[in-house]
């Protein structure tokens, strides 16, 4: 790569790329550097598209490694660029032909990135100048320079202008006048680590690998708002504390171990959406979906298993029904009670029914 690169200052403190988001600004400042200063063709699959000054055309997962992030993240931030009018996306070629990622089984889309904001740039979209381009700038400058130098090799001496002890005449300078005021000095801070947002896709990331369900692969700004809510809701009114990211912890064990929510039923798989559903948090913290357990003797469907671990089934109707030891314990009482009731009827025999016609009014 080589040319230069005008940047404006007023990116310094832009309010999406400047330096209060160091890593924001240099992945900009990486964009800017990626952009074709002139028009070039570049292979795309199996196009050769032409790109035009301030154009360049890479794969998000490609850009993610380039500035040290993961896709997803990168896939924001194009998000953020876009919305803000700094970036707009075409894309490349039909989706129906766009070419399918191997690992992921998703297709991956590349576009075309154009660079918007020229109004922060003197020679518009793409300043990219060769260094060819930089010596003739640097020439027209040095013209006048060096008229200004011929004509003060001219002047009088300074005797003829006054003593020499007078002091000079105050240079009307903007630069000269500051000179008495300290530089502004820019500390960059470390890059930041990962938001909480992106811990959390991170964290759902983790634990989907483990027991197979849907992973994140974008944090679109409808999820970003979500989990941002669910982390003021479920963390005591912060989104940055630790409150809210040790009860997406809490949610994603009770999710690991629910074969409800896993699919291991069959019946659904919890994704991402569904558990920042402030309403299904409730009910999984609450313990609506926790593990199930095959039925007696591996018949009777499945069963619940309650907080102390004990199973209980459930009847035709829905309702908790009594273990199997309640109910035989229940019929040898009534057979019991029965059994009594017989002895003690008029005319019977210890231990026996009495039989019909037996009885003292039993006609002949």
């Amino acid at each position: 790569m080589t040319g230069f690169l005008a940047l404006s200052r007023s990116y310094l403190d832009h309010p999406v790329v400047g330096l209060h988001t160091p890593e924001w600004f240099a992945a900009w400042v990486w964009m800017l550097a990626e952009a074709a200063w002139a028009p070039r063709q570049v292979r795309v699959g199996r196009q050769r598209v032409t790109l035009e000054p301030g154009q360049f055309s890479h794969s998000v997962r490609f850009m993610a490694q380039a500035v040290g992030w993961t896709p997803s993240r990168m896939a924001d931030f194009l998000a953020r660029l876009e919305d803000a009018g700094l970036i707009a996306r075409a894309p490349v070629q039909p989706p129906a032909e766009n070419r399918t990622d191997a690992r992921t089984g998703g297709r991956t889309e590349q576009r075309v990135i154009t660079i918007l904001d020229d109004t922060l740039f003197p020679d518009g979209v793409g300043a990219v100048r060769t260094e060819a381009q930089t010596e003739d700038r640097t020439g027209i400058r040095q013209s006048p320079d060096k008229q200004r130098t011929i004509q003060q090799d001219s002047s009088p001496p300074p005797s003829a202008r006054g003593r020499e002890d007078d002091p000079p005449d105050p240079i009307p300078n903007s630069v000269a006048d500051s000179s008495a005021e300290a530089a502004p000095t820019f500390a960059l801070e470390p890059p930041p680590g990962p938001g909480p947002v992106d811990r959390m896709a991170e964290a759902w990331n983790g634990m989907a690998r483990d027991v197979g369900l849907p992973l994140v692969r974008s944090v679109t700004p409808k999820r970003r708002a979500a989990a941002e809510r669910w982390l003021r809701d479920f963390g005591g009114g912060s989104v940055g504390g630790g409150g809210g990211l040790s009860a997406w912890a809490l949610l994603l064990d009770r999710i690991r171990a629910s074969p409800v929510l896993t699919g291991q039923t069959g019946r659904m798989r919890a994704d991402v959406d569904f558990a920042l559903d402030p309403h299904t948090t409730t009910r999984i913290l609450e313990g609506s979906y926790d593990a199930i357990t095959p039925g007696p003797h591996g018949g009777g469907g499945p069963r619940l298993v309650a907080r102390d671990g004990t199973p209980v089934g459930r009847g035709r109707g829905g309702s908790p029904r009594a273990p199997r030891d309640d109910i035989d314990a229940r019929i040898a009482r009534l057979l019991e009670h029965g059994n009594d009731a017989a002895a003690g009827g008029a005319g019977g025999v210890a231990g026996q029914r009495p039989v019909a016609g037996d009885g003292d009014g039993g006609g002949g």
